[in-house]
């Protein structure tokens, strides 16, 4: 046994607020007690009541940060509730000693808060860096860990300013010294950082001072027993004079870099008291990505004293690419492609400069693509940066999301090939231009563009116009309201950029006219007396738009009202993804999905859908979509229930999802007003719908001109390929007899079946029946292509079958700590092969960076997937409920040991255990069993 290795292990998992003493630790490793002690202080480990202390200080000082009025009983009864064993006497004393020592800082006074992430992923480690920085009496000496370009000496500079308030305000100088500098000439190092005879050197400090060692793995050897003295003693010498021994204030800050793994290395960190790991650039938050971009390409707009646009796809690119040098990388790809850009601009003689995708180098053929779904919730457009006035603001796609024009022309083309009646084409198409705009003038409102910002997207010119168009149309309509002069401005911005020679559609319909006739005559005039005096095509023909903009900008209208709500219910997991997509295409966050299990008795069903439509509606009423013909008077129970008007549609598909959320985010129609304008046809209630045929079984179908045998052959091969994936479907088996005997049993089995494709050794030429030859399904590539199409045409496969297994479901009845629990958990997946030895170190440096605690008392721990052997999620259930962050308890663990190619098995996890419904249900589980089964419908 290696004491020393045993004995570190120990403290690091030990729960940092009720340490291990000594005892505790002779126990657990059946040593004598006083081993363990003198082990312990060859260690330069401080005893357990030093590392309470350290511990307890630093959470007293969190609580006091969110709230110093708080009374000392209050804060006792805090800390205890935390899992502290602490009195108020105790507290009280440590409360003075840090409002004495280290008072509060205003904003002003934050050394720290210029860096990215300062109360995001870096949260932890600023601390980590403050507690360094004042521990008394001259602070610990201190390792920061990481890549390059990881943001090291920018927190090194932020920790010496932090030094300098709480010296009240006396520089703190940084002597910066990087080892790499001195490879060939060591000495030179040694004596520029300890001194020679009689010349001192940076060490040798009588007030505090900040040595910056970089590159410390590289250290001189012949120096290391001197630098190790002065880290464990303060004491040194110099050199060449080894008799007097001297002692200092300097506080040493060195950096290491993640790869170095040598013994020496190791020997260094651990005479460091103090040591912080720094995240890489693609760990950090995605917000925190972005911010080091705007950062970036700000840097170069104020240097080129030039504004700069910024595609959206080079914003994915470069907030999607794992930089080998983290920040630093990026700053450098930035700087290149703005100069790309430059020498362009000059070329073609342009005075903008846009930053796009052919400007990048070659780094990013490979990226992280499980961030892509994030990348483009967050990033929704081009950024421009505007050099003179230090601001940077977001531009959609104009032409994309905002040209009315173009979609409606392309309606009003489509309503015409279908050979509806005038009236009937005028009529929708009304419709279609009040959407379109309501949603406009959602999407400016929403981006909260400033006038400046609406100037660059219209033109000063066209802004200037807007503003007069609202001012001439008050006269008439007193209650206009000034909201109207952005989005008409934006508006009046897509008419002229408009061809003068395009088809332009006119708005002055029937129907918008009979709606709002005094905003139609107030438009009408207006426009007659601008358009002689104005440059832009068919500004004459824009009275229908600009009566629906009066209209809808008087003082009774309100964007941001009560609105109806959505919901889309079905088996399986197809609600959410349709409520998903739906809310991705429009913008919004509007629609909701509850996915029912198979199982689910009707009573079940009701009840769920009972407690979503409470959750999600706003007072206006909800309207559900369902195609499931089981869920009996669901309508009845709900207004029974709530007291809630509902709407239910018997059909649910994403268009009609999407068509949904359009009238209930951009009408005011009534909750019956848009289910009628939907489809009277789907207006029923889904319990009339009990006589609907019923749905056929997906079924693949072996052909083989050798008889069933190889059929059957064929498809044993196929279901122990991927057993998750077709144990489910339905196999059906034949022999071949001849090309139109074979086409009509086909006809005939495809009344029953829905056939999704067709394998074997003979084609039998059915359209639109795809067919896998077996020498294709033989290849992995075949195999792949028949599993996607499988998949896309069915929802049995779920992929946590790949990870979830029964004997990784485990209900904990014992009290135990975060540490004993992990422990438990990891040693269990590494016996059994899922997972290496070296996971569970990973998993605590994740919680280290940022404790992974979820809303809904649960925590994701997860490790790196380098130590992943065979991807798994390992579930626990806690009788007895544990403090997770200090903060926040957990009753349910979800340890994620998964690689790259089962992302989309997290991805169901999540769809899970993120519905509160769900959560509360496998609460009511007794057995390891039950929860197993509660994730497969």
């Amino acid at each position: 046994m290696d004491i020393k290795k045993e004995i570190i292990h120990c403290i690091e998992i030990e729960d940092k607020k009720n340490p291990f003493t000594d005892e505790t630790i002779s126990d657990k490793l059946d040593l004598s007690r006083e081993v363990i002690t003198r082990v312990r202080k060859e260690l330069k480990i401080p005893d357990s009541r030093d590392r309470r202390k350290n511990e307890l200080i630093r959470v007293i000082n969190d609580l006091l940060e969110k709230n110093d009025h708080i009374s000392d009983r209050a804060l006792t009864k805090q800390l205890n509730d935390a899992q502290f064993i602490v009195g108020k006497y105790v507290v009280s004393k440590i409360r003075t000693e840090l409002q004495n020592k280290y008072p509060k800082m205003n904003e002003n006074q934050n050394a720290f808060h210029h860096i990215i992430g300062e109360k995001g992923s870096l949260k932890n480690i600023i601390q980590q860096a403050i507690a360094a920085v004042s521990y008394p009496p001259n602070g610990l000496h201190c390792c920061l860990m990481g890549g390059f370009g990881s943001g090291r000496s920018v927190l090194v500079y932020a920790m010496a300013e932090y030094a300098k308030i709480l010296n009240q305000d006396k520089i703190v100088p940084v002597y910066e010294i990087d080892c790499i500098d001195y490879l060939e000439r060591p000495l030179i190092l040694l004596e520029n950082l300890f001194g020679k005879e009689n010349t001192a050197g940076y060490i040798e400090q009588e007030e505090l001072a900040f040595i910056y060692v970089k590159n410390i793995e590289f250290f001189p050897p012949q120096g290391l027993e001197v630098l190790y003295r002065y880290l464990d003693k303060r004491q040194f010498t110099r050199l060449n004079d080894n008799a007097t021994i001297r002692t200092s204030r300097a506080l040493i800050i060195s950096s290491i870099h993640m790869k170095a793994t040598s013994t020496v290395s190791k020997e260094i960190l651990r005479h460091f008291a103090m040591k912080i790991e720094m995240p890489k650039y693609i760990n950090r938050t995605l917000t925190e990505r972005i911010e080091y971009i705007k950062q970036a390409f700000m840097s170069e707009s104020q240097q080129m004293n030039l504004d700069i646009t910024v595609r959206r796809n080079v914003l994915i690119s470069l907030a999607s690419t794992d930089y080998a040098e983290n920040m630093r990388q990026l700053f450098a790809e930035v700087k290149t492609a703005c100069a790309k850009a430059f020498v362009e601009s000059k070329v073609n003689e342009k005075k903008e400069l846009i930053i796009e995708s052919r400007f990048l180098s070659d780094t990013f053929a490979n990226l992280r693509t499980q961030q892509e779904k994030d990348v483009n919730t967050w990033i929704r457009g081009d950024l421009v940066f505007i050099a003179k006035e230090e601001k940077i603001f977001s531009r959609t796609k104009l032409n994309d999301s905002w040209d009315n024009y173009s979609k409606l022309e392309k309606r009003f083309t489509e309503l015409k090939q279908a050979g509806l009646p005038n009236e009937e084409v005028e009529k929708k198409l009304s419709e279609e231009i009040e959407l379109s705009l309501l949603q406009q003038i959602r999407d400016v409102q929403k981006n909260k563009l400033s006038r400046e910002e609406i100037s660059i997207i219209a033109g000063e010119d066209i802004l200037n116009l807007s503003q007069s168009i609202y001012e001439r149309a008050r006269l008439d309509l007193p209650f206009l309201n000034e909201a109207i002069v952005f989005p008409l401005a934006v508006h009046l911005k897509m008419l002229k950029d408009r061809q003068a020679t395009k088809q332009h559609l006119s708005s002055e319909l029937k129907q918008i006219k009979d709606s709002c006739p005094k905003e139609f005559f107030v438009a009408r005039n207006i426009l007659d007396n601008l358009s002689s005096k104005v440059n832009i095509p068919h500004l004459n023909e824009e009275a229908g738009y600009l009566a629906i903009y009066f209209q809808k900008f008087q003082s009774n209208y309100n964007v941001d009202s009560k609105r109806i709500a959505v919901l889309v219910v079905s088996h399986g997991h197809v609600a959410s993804a349709m409520a998903e997509a739906a809310n991705v295409i429009l913008g919004e966050n509007h629609a909701y999905g509850l996915d029912l299990e198979y199982e689910d008795t009707p009573k079940m069903m009701c009840d769920k859908v009972i407690s979503k439509v409470k959750q999600i509606d706003e007072g206006k009423g909800t309207i559900i979509l369902a195609d499931m013909g089981s869920l009996l008077q669901v309508r009845a129970k709900v207004e029974e229930a709530l007291g809630i008007h509902v709407g239910v549609l018997g059909r649910a598909d994403t268009l009609l999802v999407i068509e949904c959320m359009r009238k209930t985010l951009w009408t005011q129609d009534s909750l019956e007003e848009i289910l009628t304008s939907i489809d009277e046809k789907e207006t029923m209630n889904i319990y009339e719908n009990q006589n609907s045929p019923k749905s056929k079984k997906p079924a693949i179908l072996t052909c083989c001109i050798t008889g069933e045998g190889a059929a059957i052959h064929l498809e044993n091969y196929i279901r122990h390929q991927f057993e998750t994936v077709f144990k489910k479907l339905e196999w059906l088996h034949i022999g071949y007899i001849d090309e139109q005997g074979i086409q009509n049993k086909i006809t005939a089995l495809s009344k029953e079946y829905e056939i999704i494709a067709c394998v074997g050794t003979i084609n039998p030429n059915v359209i639109d029946l795809p067919f896998f030859s077996a020498e294709e399904i033989h290849q992995r590539e075949g195999l792949e292509k028949l599993k996607n199409l499988v998949i896309s045409n069915t929802n049995f496969y779920n992929p946590l079958e790949d990870v979830l297994h029964e004997d990784c479901v485990y209900i904990e009845h014992n009290r135990v700590t975060k540490e004993e629990i992990l422990d438990k958990i990891v040693t269990k997946l590494a016996n059994d092969g899922y997972v290496t030895e070296s996971f569970l170190l990973s998993v605590y440096k994740r919680e280290s960076y940022l404790p992974t605690y979820l809303k809904g008392n649960m925590a994701i721990p997860h490790g790196e997937t380098q130590f992943v052997t065979k991807p798994v999620i390992h579930i626990t259930k806690l009788d007895k409920p544990i403090y997770w962050d200090g903060e926040n308890k957990v009753d349910f663990i979800f340890t994620i040991a998964i690689d790259e190619n089962h992302r989309t098995a997290f991805e169901e996890l999540y769809q899970h255990i993120k519905e509160p419904e769900f959560m509360d249900i496998l609460k009511t589980c007794k057995t390891e069993k039950e929860i197993f089964k509660k994730f497969f419908g």
